[in-house]
């Protein structure tokens, strides 16, 4: 039998590409984000259906702090481990858009806040409505006891990450 082809550099095994993608495939944080884009997939979708065709995938790092607490970009992008240029891209394409206005933080002149414009809060309203939908579509697949106790799992989980330290 031959033996795995090592990394000249490391030593490790070399694994085949059936290996990486059986592992792959089985990884929970794939199966998590696979999970969630096609959960955001299904957003768009409806979203694009009710007048919304003008968004992107990335826009749900900001619509989804938009409007609330008084929301900076550079708070946003530490949030999602971003830099605060590319937050602050995003931002300007869904000012653009009409979606959002970035106003001056009253604390910090050199800052600047989410407001979310009519527009942006019926995207909000439409998309929450939305969401409803989604989470009926994922409970015929899995069923309503499951899919709650799923739910329930994620929210805890959610809460509790939340609470620790940052490191």
């Amino acid at each position: 039998m031959k033996a795995a082809p090592r990394s000249e550099q490391s030593g490790r095994h070399i694994l085949s590409l059936h290996e990486l993608d059986r592992l792959y495939s089985a990884n929970l944080l794939r199966q998590l984000m696979d999970v969630s884009n096609a959960f955001n997939r299904r957003l768009m979708e409806r979203g694009a259906g009710l007048g919304h065709d003008d968004l992107k995938m990335s826009f749900a790092t900001v619509l989804a702090h938009a409007g609330f607490d008084n929301a900076r970009l550079s708070d946003i992008a530490a949030m999602n481990g971003l830099s605060k240029q590319a937050i602050s891209q995003t931002a300007r394409e869904l000012a653009d858009l009409g979606y959002i206005r970035l106003v001056p933080d009253p604390e910090d002149a050199r800052a600047r806040i989410i407001s979310l414009t009519a527009r942006g809060r019926a995207l909000i309203a439409d998309s929450l409505n939305s969401i409803d939908a989604i989470r009926e579509e994922a409970a015929v697949l899995i069923g309503s006891k499951r899919f709650a106790e799923f739910e329930a799992i994620v929210s805890e989980l959610w809460v509790k990450l939340r609470q620790r330290p940052a490191r």
